[in-house]
């Protein structure tokens, strides 16, 4: 087993997803795309007696969200090619990525080193016979973890081992689908390549302009790209595309303020469905964390 200790030693020196602190509150935001349109429920629930609150996607099985310790996760693709294909693939399987129940499995926990220790070692379903248990399959990609005393990124793959790095407070952070660390990443050369770096230099000044987190979230939803897909929100119905093949949507935003502990959920109007509140909570409970829901009209299509 991985020793969380020596990871973060040796790892500390070292859809478009954004990490700032605004008048000492640190958010966590999103732009999540998607190659189809997205059901959504926002789930609200204890996990190992923790409130936690996450988007579930019906059709994949993803998850990310925070507790009610402040601690937030967002992650962001290093394998576009799976995510192009996602739903077909889990249709076709009728088995979901483990993903989303890793970012459950991770947030059930009161303590940012437990958080990250989940995301990378990760190795399979609780059963109830026990736990079947094998190789650690950690969460891939770019991954934010957050609380409102610290932050860290972790740049992990499915042949990398994680690479995690304490984030400043004093600047903003933000990370698309080519790897940083791991040079062979993700989108590394050609026009995806193009687009995951422009998105992420879009993105990281819209960030560190923003006053305050509806600022992030209105700099994040227009569009500053000659080209959609180099755009930190795309639509494939600006294009002359109609396959949409490589280039996915926008389906929606998430913003979590994790000193506040609120979430906002902002849903495209014309690539997602809101499918309520799941409430999972003893009857009588009081909530620790907001949760405000709203559909966005993207850039560019009329009501």
């Amino acid at each position: 087993m991985i020793k969380l200790s020596k990871i973060l030693k040796s790892s500390l020196s070292e859809c478009v997803i954004a990490h700032k602190v605004i008048d000492g509150n640190v958010i966590l935001a999103k732009n999540r795309d998607r190659a189809y349109d997205v059901k959504l429920t926002v789930v609200r629930e204890l996990i190992n007696n923790v409130e936690v609150v996450y988007i579930h996607d019906e059709d994949t099985d993803w998850s990310e969200g925070m507790n009610e310790y402040g601690i937030g996760i967002i992650n962001s693709t290093l394998q576009g090619e799976y995510d192009e294909k996602e739903k077909k693939i889990v249709k076709k399987s009728g088995k979901p990525s483990k993903d989303g129940f890793k970012m459950r499995t991770a947030l059930g926990y009161n303590k940012v080193t437990k958080v990250i220790k989940s995301i990378i070692e990760f190795t399979g379903f609780s059963t109830g016979k026990g736990t079947r248990s094998g190789e650690a399959t950690g969460l891939n990609g770019h991954t934010f973890v957050a609380t409102p005393k610290c932050s860290f990124a972790i740049e992990t793959t499915s042949v990398n081992p994680p690479s995690i790095k304490k984030l400043s407070h004093n600047k903003a952070h933000t990370r698309t689908n080519h790897g940083r660390i791991y040079k062979d990443a993700g989108y590394q050369t050609g026009k995806n390549a193009v687009s995951s770096k422009t998105r992420e230099k879009l993105a990281l000044s819209v960030v560190a302009n923003a006053n305050n987190p509806n600022d992030i979230l209105r700099g994040l939803a227009k569009y500053r790209a000659a080209d959609v897909r180099n755009n930190p929100y795309r639509n494939t119905d600006r294009i002359d595309n109609p396959t949409g093949a490589d280039v996915l949507s926008t389906t929606g935003q998430l913003l979590m303020d994790l000193t506040n502990k609120s979430m906002i959920v902002r849903m495209d109007k014309t690539k997602s469905d809101f499918l309520g509140l799941d409430d999972r909570t003893p009857e009588g409970y009081t909530p620790k964390i907001k949760i405000k829901v709203q559909y966005i009209i993207p850039p560019d299509v009329k009501k």
